[in-house]
């Protein structure tokens, strides 16, 4: 009889007939034809196999899915797959029902699929049978998720022109001991009247309140990706148009809520809009928009340590809302709190694979791009670009499951090279879209507070008042009192006039009070070093002596050698500070001013293979106007550290510097070039501005202590600090032979 188990089996029988005869039976019995593989195997004397215990279903089920709301979403990703328009999630008080609409399964589907553990069906179909759709689950361990929430489940299907089925499956049976395969699950006629699938959980294992089901919501909400970024009408609201999840609290009431991304109706509140992808070079590009600081940029290249950096990222792109934190780019009252809370809570970049959200990206507390750290370490640099100055995410197909892996415990993806690219890109992608806003956003405040006056322009005016003071002390009657109005006026004019230069300029003067900062902690740092030095070198003379092999001596030498050139470094800046220290000003010696830089590069030059070369075309005695030492040599290390990262991104066979000292009767020049990877012209200008780096920022795996050469304030600094000696740095055409030329003058001094 069809579905008859075979029990006792004797020696003599001959399972593979009855094997045949069942394939050959018009009505095949799947189950049987598994019972009958199984006994050929076991009846073969000279063959043995691994069997399970079936404690391992337990272990699937706590291990592989830790948190109930990742079970949650893993069944509802087992609807998307099954062709389903809408999912809807009932919480009963000792259950939970999750039914959909998809296609259901037959028999054999339900035997050879859903009772099979980690079947590779969604690896040789990845795409959805009627609406194609890629599949968002692959390593078939989903349906464990199921154990995760409950004890018992209970599953009724029905496929189309197929009868309903239903099967119970008690989690606790599988307990040690036991074989998984001998643990009977028994399959009777269902109750659906639809084609698609119920799944009831029920003997829950956790409470499912009112405040864990907003949990869930917040987990479920944005699970399927908001809108398409690659598809033939990018910005189509994927779940609105394909794909539902209903939430219902009270069955009884008939009420249901439709799960949706809270955030999106703040994403009008947005400063800009950033859009992100990578081209046919592998590089990556960006654009970006805002009415507010009429901004309008597309496809501009993001500068990164090298070109064709994200081979890996094809069918990558990213979307982000940006915001300012501050007023006046939050708006006040109600809605401007709810956004404010909204970036505290859920700020960040989230992660989509294949439509469906990958957890735990972009999640409170989870700084996956490295964007928190980096900002922690540059805050009074940059405006804002930690994770809550953001609302964004990466859309990502994968459609074979290669490049982006889940892990088992579906949270998060495996540290591919694939991976390890998507991160730069996105961290690369976002600090150039920041710098281009913060350059608009610059430009915008500027223009709203108008030409600021000078002090001489204020002089004048104060003089006028003066003047017309005097005035009033003759005149009498209304002339007298016409003058008092203009005097006061005019007094109310300068007040105003002063505000403006004090807003101004009361953000440089921040920067400044930073940089002295920086630059007490640099000298206890430096003198501190030299006096430790000092200590390390002589210890190190008395291991060399006592070494007992020649291969600790050798390595002891290196260290010494690498000692002196720390030693090297210290003494540069320590003389730097001394000089500082007089506050005077004098001329520079120009000559002395190159060999003490010589002193200082040419260590940190060769360590990177890097030839440094001076010439001089002009007479030896050259000297500036009265400037302080360390002023001319802050040009020289600024210029020199941009070229050391222009030349490691660029790679060639061999790294050039080159600086060429000339003259004119009036100006000492100096041309400085490198054989980096230069500078492209439509950005000569804009280099100097405050927060525009000539550098890319590093990648997150190798920020450290090369990062502050990328802040985008050396050339500011460079050109403020020639500008107020009477001096000018430009860009200018490369020198024969080389990538980046840089021109400086500085005024020569009078003979007498």
């Amino acid at each position: 009889m069809p579905g008859q188990r075979i029990v006792a089996p004797s020696e003599d029988t001959d399972f593979k007939s009855l094997l045949i005869q069942e394939l050959r039976r018009p009505d095949v019995n799947v189950n049987r034809v598994l019972e009958l593989s199984d006994l050929i195997a076991d009846s073969d004397p000279t063959q043995v196999r691994f069997t399970v215990d079936a404690s391992h279903v337990e272990r699937l089920g706590q291990e592989l899915v830790s948190r109930k709301e990742i079970a949650l979403a893993e069944l509802i990703k087992n609807s998307y797959d099954a062709d389903a328009h809408t999912v809807t999630v009932s919480f009963f008080p000792e259950k939970i029902v999750i039914d959909d609409d998809g296609n259901g399964m037959t028999r054999e589907e339900l035997v050879t699929a859903f009772m099979r553990i980690s079947t590779p069906a969604k690896v040789d179909e990845p795409k959805s049978p009627r609406l194609k759709r890629e599949r968002a689950g692959s390593k078939g361990i989903g349906r464990f998720a199921a154990h995760r929430l409950g004890r018992l489940l209970s599953v009724d299907t029905k496929a189309s022109d197929s009868n309903a089925l239903a099967v119970e499956i008690n989690w606790d049976a599988f307990h040690a001991h036991a074989t998984l395969t001998n643990i009977p699950n028994p399959i009777m006629r269902g109750k659906r009247s639809t084609t698609g699938t119920t799944l009831t959980i029920s003997r829950l294992r956790d409470k499912w309140d009112d405040a864990a089901i907003d949990e869930a919501l917040l987990f479920i909400g944005p699970l399927v990706q908001p809108f398409s970024l690659s598809s033939d009408d990018p910005g189509t609201p994927l779940e609105a148009s394909d794909f539902q999840v209903l939430i219902s609290r009270d069955p009884e009431s008939k009420q249901v809520e439709r799960a949706h991304d809270a955030l999106r109706p703040l994403y009008d509140l947005a400063v800009a809009e950033i859009d992100a992808h990578v081209d046919e070079r592998f590089d990556a590009v960006i654009s970006v928009r805002s009415k507010r600081l009429k901004i309008n940029v597309r496809n501009a290249r993001v500068r990164t340590e090298q070109n064709g950096a994200f081979d890996q990222l094809r069918d990558v792109r990213l979307h982000a809302h940006y915001y300012i934190r501050n007023r006046p780019w939050i708006p006040p009252g109600p809605e401007g709190s709810v956004l404010k809370d909204a970036l505290s809570r859920q700020g960040g970049i989230r992660l989509y694979r294949n439509d469906f959200r990958v957890h735990p990206y972009g999640e409170p507390n989870n700084d996956w791009l490295q964007l928190d750290s980096a900002y922690a370490r540059r805050y009074t640099l940059l405006q804002a670009y930690g994770n809550q100055n953001f609302l964004g995410f990466i859309e990502v197909h994968d459609r074979t499951g290669t490049r982006f892996q889940e892990t088992s415990s579906r949270e998060g993806l495996l540290r591919t090279k694939a991976f390890e690219q998507l991160v730069d890109f996105a961290f690369q992608s976002l600090l150039d879209a920041v710098r281009l806003i913060n350059e608009s956003a610059a430009k915008k405040a500027a223009a709203e507070r108008g030409d600021i006056p000078t002090g001489k322009a204020i002089s004048a005016r104060l003089r006028a008042v003066e003047k017309t003071a005097n005035e009033v002390r003759l005149a009498r009657g209304k002339q007298k009192d016409e003058l008092i109005d203009r005097v006061v006026a005019e007094l109310k004019k300068a007040r105003l006039e002063v505000t403006r230069i004090e807003k101004r300029f009361i953000h440089e003067v921040g920067m400044l009070r930073v940089l002295a900062t920086l630059g007490i902690t640099v000298a206890e740092f430096v003198h501190e070093m030299r006096n430790t030095i000092v200590f390390l070198r002589s210890n190190l003379t008395g291991l060399i002596k006592s070494a007992t092999s020649a291969s600790a001596k050798e390595d002891l030498e290196d260290i010494q050698s690498n000692v002196k050139r720390l030693q090297t470094y210290t003494d540069y800046f320590h003389q730097a500070i001394v000089e500082n220290e007089s506050r005077e000003l004098a001329p520079v010696d120009v000559s002395r001013a190159i060999s003490q830089f010589r002193k200082f590069a040419g260590p940190l030059a060769q360590s990177r293979h890097i030839e440094v070369k001076t010439r001089a075309s002009s007479p030896r005695q050259l000297r500036t106007v009265e400037m302080h030492e360390s002023e001319f040599a802050s040009v020289l290390t600024n210029l020199f550290s941009n070229s050391i990262k222009a030349i490691a991104r660029a790679q060639p066979q061999g790294g050039i510097v080159e600086i060429d000292v000339s003259a004119t009767p009036d100006d000492v020049i100096l041309t400085f070039s490198d054989n980096g990877d230069g500078i492209p012209r439509e950005r000569w200008e804009r280099v100097f501005d405050a927060f525009e780096s000539s550098t890319s920022l590093p990648s997150p795996r190798s920020r450290g202590a090369d990062e502050l050469t990328g802040m985008g304030l050396g050339l500011k600094i460079v050109r403020d600090t020639l500008s107020g000696r009477g001096g000018s740095i430009r860009v200018v055409e490369p020198v024969n032979g080389f990538s980046t030329t840089f021109r400086v003058t500085v005024p020569r001094a009078v003979e007498n």
